[in-house]
């Protein structure tokens, strides 16, 4: 019988789990959470600067992508993965994440796609789909900045 093996945190020598709050990658507050990553927070701290191993209180934690909720509540979270996925074949790896302002994306995206995204806390695009939105953002905000522009010459 094979036995299945469970969830486990290889502990630091000197510093237990050493544990922290991330930092949201996207605002830099804190997250609502707790990392406890025992040996490998040893190694974060020393990249850190921190010879003793020790992680400080509130820590920015390389390769994670996640927003914070207040984050997730003002913008639509994309996933971007090298592939969609298939109903058969190997899984999607991901490579990215990104957020999209809820303000601005009824200005470019269709307004019942906004909602249905929204509704589900993100979407996972490829990396096409990534370079095709981010695209149609720059567009939009280039058409905002010359309207802006223009606006601001009628004044004068």
């Amino acid at each position: 019988m094979v036995r299945k093996r469970e969830p486990s945190i290889r502990l630091s020598k000197n510093n237990g789990v050493n544990a922290t709050i991330p930092l949201c990658p996207f605002c830099g507050k804190p997250k609502n959470m707790i990392a406890m990553l025992g040996a490998a927070g040893d190694k974060l701290a020393k990249e850190l600067g921190r010879p003793d191993g020790d992680l400080p209180m509130y820590t920015k934690i390389p390769g994670d992508d996640e927003p914070c909720e207040e984050c997730l509540k003002n913008n639509i979270h994309f996933v971007v993965v090298d592939r969609l996925p298939a109903p058969k074949g190997p899984r999607p790896k991901r490579v990215g994440s990104f957020l999209l302002p809820r303000a601005v994306a009824p200005d470019f995206l269709n307004p019942d796609v906004v909602d249905k995204v929204m509704e589900r806390g993100g979407a996972i695009i490829d990396e096409k789909g990534a370079e095709n939105l981010t695209r149609a953002f720059n567009k939009a905000v280039e058409n905002a900045r010359k309207e802006h522009i223009s606006d601001s010459t009628k004044d004068e």
